[in-house]
């Protein structure tokens, strides 16, 4: 932060009044010389008396300043290169450089905190747990090393592992919003006042620091790593807890996130009838998630990313509710986004065309394009779908386990099928996500992604056909059956409560999902979705991601 000092003029008792002058600090750019004192003003028949006045003041302030500056350097306090940091100091809010005060710092920059003398801790204000001592953004920004293994420059160190944004209340009992923040169900209504309840706060997420380093890789393995370690770089735990101790006590618990919730806040929760129905629940994201890798036709449980494609307007909101939910129990997490956000992981791509929805093929193409150059040999299959989707990684790892023996040689191309109509296209719902193996990443990514038959200069809302129809045409790879035994799916493009209480159109009226499934008609009701049901679409709000997630891993009691 900088400064500058600048002079302003105010007349004051109307036109015919004197003219005065007043200091005023900003925060623009900072001047080593003061700026010319010269003010027009009119002079009352007391002008001499007034000017001796002026210019005792002005010379007043300019000692003041000098001899500041002096005794900063003189005790070492550091070289303050603005006059704000000067004035923050002298109000007992002490330059980051000095110890023992605190120092109000913007959301983002809690990793700024102040060093402290030998022995003594910084507490953690909101959790009362002492914090360990954290470098600033830009010694993070130096704190990048690169593998001299790898084909191209790798993250080893991540010095944004353990970031994550704090929990605050809102404003408790100052207005009349804030009474309304006590309950998750507030976090369903739109423009809902509770960001800190809700945990999405823009300001949290706003000014993302640039990359490490201009052809930066990102650390798609620290939320692994965040959730083995169990806690945030605060000591606090980590995911944050749905279902939690009440403030105050030791015994009562929050159980809100387990009552009956609608998508409105309401009671009328159709998620919630049909996870109960099957029933589904979430296996444990660490583990084995209670079966018996061995047994697999892999003899092991996969390595797998995943993957979605957002925008910045979202990180604050979905993108953090994924983050903190189940993105976690993947191998590895990146968002494809329109800005770059190392704390995320979040990366930006350049590809052919705007950046739009009718554009997603070419965004699409560039993400699978990054993704085979730099993550192909660190996983066994890539799974990717957009930000309103909801993934149950430990189902996945589990299918995928036994979907092939050898994913490196193995052809792989796994979703939800459709089958479009007219064209009578087959591909895998976008929405509902889809998972490539290793193998067919490979042929994809060096032979498919530029070939004439891959529709390469396409630009369309329909990514999901078009890689369908490349990797059919081209390589002879078709799609496969991820019903299990009862012909229940897995994939899912609606919310769960879409697909229990989904019917058939009544002829001679029709609807598009009934058209695309007349080759494997969906099971009604409970028979609709397998016990191990992989993932869910069109989950647009982030509290709705966390209700879903408290039904599926912590409602039972367990």
């Amino acid at each position: 932060g900088s400064s500058s000092l600048r002079r302003t003029t105010a007349k004051q008792n109307g036109g015919g009044g004197v003219g005065s002058t007043m200091t005023s600090l900003s925060s623009d750019h900072y001047q080593e010389h003061p700026p010319n004192n010269t003010v027009t003003v009119k002079y009352d028949k007391r002008k001499k008396k007034r000017t001796n006045t002026a210019a005792t003041l002005f010379w007043g302030v300019v000692v003041f300043f000098v001899t500041w500056l002096g005794i900063v350097g003189y005790f070492g306090i550091g070289s303050l290169s603005s006059l704000e940091d000067a004035i923050v100091a002298s109000a007992g809010k002490r330059h980051p450089m000095t110890s023992n005060i605190r120092i109000p710092r913007h959301p983002d920059d809690e990793r700024r905190a102040a060093t402290t003398t030998e022995g003594q801790k910084n507490v953690d204000n909101q959790n009362k747990i002492p914090r360990r001592h954290h470098r600033d953004d830009d010694e993070r920004r130096t704190a990048i090393s690169h593998s001299k293994d790898s084909k191209t420059k790798a993250t080893v160190t991540n010095p944004y592992e353990g970031w994550q944004p704090p929990i605050r209340a809102d404003n408790k009992g100052k207005t009349k919003n804030a009474k309304k923040c006590h309950t998750w169900r507030t976090c369903f209504v739109a423009n809902h006042k509770c960001p800190g309840k809700c945990r999405d706060a823009i300001d949290d997420y706003s000014h993302p620091p640039p990359r490490p380093v201009p052809d930066w890789i990102p650390d798609v393995t620290v939320l692994r790593r965040m959730l083995v370690a169990g806690k945030d770089e605060r000591g606090n735990p980590w995911p944050p807890p749905l279902v939690v101790a009440a403030e105050g006590t030791t015994t009562a618990m929050d159980r809100e996130l387990c009552e009956d919730i609608g998508v409105s806040g309401g009671t009328n929760d159709q998620n919630r009838v049909l996870i109960d129905a099957v029933p589904i629940r979430g296996r444990a994201l660490l583990g084995g998630g209670g079966d018996d890798a061995g047994t697999t036709k892999m003899g092991r449980l996969p390595r797998v990313l995943c993957m979605v494609y957002t925008m910045e307007g979202s990180h604050h909101g979905s993108v953090r509710a994924i983050r903190e939910t189940w993105a976690p129990g993947c191998d590895g997490f990146l968002a494809f986004s329109t800005v770059d956000d190392p704390r995320i992981p979040a990366i930006s791509l350049e590809h052919d065309g705007p950046e739009e929805y009718s554009n997603m093929w070419q965004k699409v193409r560039s993400i699978w394009r990054f993704v085979g150059k730099h993550y192909l040999e660190d996983f066994d299959f890539f799974f990717q779908g957009g930000d309103d989707l909801y993934v149950l990684p430990q189902n996945l790892r589990n299918y995928l386990a036994n979907a092939v023996t050898d994913p490196s040689v193995e052809d792989f191309f796994g979703g939800r099928r459709f089958q479009q109509i007219p064209t009578k296209v087959f591909f895998n719902s976008g929405g509902a996500g889809y998972a490539l193996s290793r193998a067919t990443l490979r042929k994809f990514v060096d032979k498919g992604l530029d070939h004439p038959d891959c529709f390469p200069t396409k630009h369309s809302a329909m990514e999901d056909v078009f890689i369908a129809r490349c990797l059919k045409n081209v390589f002879g790879i078709g799609l496969v059956d991820t019903r299990d035994a009862e012909g229940r799916e897995r994939f899912h493009p609606f919310a769960p409560g879409g697909h229990y209480y989904w019917t058939p159109p009544v002829p001679p009226r029709t609807d598009w999902y009934e058209q695309y499934n007349r080759l494997w008609p969906p099971g009604l009701k409970e028979k609709c979705c397998a016990p191990d049901s992989v993932s869910f679409h069109y989950i647009k709000k982030p509290a709705m991601v966390r209700h879903i997630h408290a039904l599926l891993y912590f409602c039972d009691g367990k």
